[in-house]
């Protein structure tokens, strides 16, 4: 399993867990919001950014799954600096996704968000049609839709998880815009 944004806190945790379920595991981050104290040990550790194709594609050959946990998470700031998010969230999830497809990855897992719900009434549910309120939603929806057309025109299998105001070890909390 790879997993990138693997020193942040929703990747590191998700490799903690697969760790624990036997896995091998490797990932990358650019160590913009995660930290290396957050990996296990027995994490294989690429310091990659997910917009450099290239590196990426390299880095994935011989892998199951790849979760893409990375993202510029600071949805607050994301209506100061859209480009950013934009460049991130979006082409570098394309980015990923693409060099999974090149190394015939089997799965992918996509971790959104529940800024793609913004204005939608409440409660969520999952068949809510999106309306993102920022361009941090927008930016997550849109890494969500290309997802989906990949996956039809190449044929792999794909999750889209939409956490909802997670908390826990490793979170970082000195972050105004999270």
């Amino acid at each position: 399993i790879f997993i990138t944004g693997v020193a942040g806190f929703l990747g590191s945790n998700l490799a903690d867990f697969y760790l624990k379920k036997k896995y091998k595991v490797s990932g990358c981050d650019n160590l913009v919001g995660g930290s290396l104290d957050n990996l296990h040990k027995k994490v294989n550790f690429h310091k990659v950014d997910i917009e450099d194709f290239d590196k990426l594609s390299n880095i994935l050959k011989n892998v199951d799954v790849v979760c893409h946990a990375a993202a510029y998470a600071h949805e607050g700031l994301s209506n100061f600096s859209p480009v950013m998010f934009a460049k991130n969230n979006v082409v570098g999830s394309a980015s990923v996704f693409t060099a999974a497809i090149k190394n015939k990855v089997k799965r992918i897992v996509f971790c959104s968000s529940m800024a793609r719900y913004g204005n939608a009434p409440t409660p969520y549910v999952e068949d809510a049609k999106p309306l993102p309120m920022d361009p941090y939603g927008i930016s997550k929806v849109a890494a969500e839709d290309i997802l989906k057309i990949l996956s039809k025109t190449y044929g792999f299998e794909y999750n889209i998880a939409v956490p909802h105001n997670i908390i826990g070890p490793k979170q970082k909390y000195d972050d105004a815009f999270r």
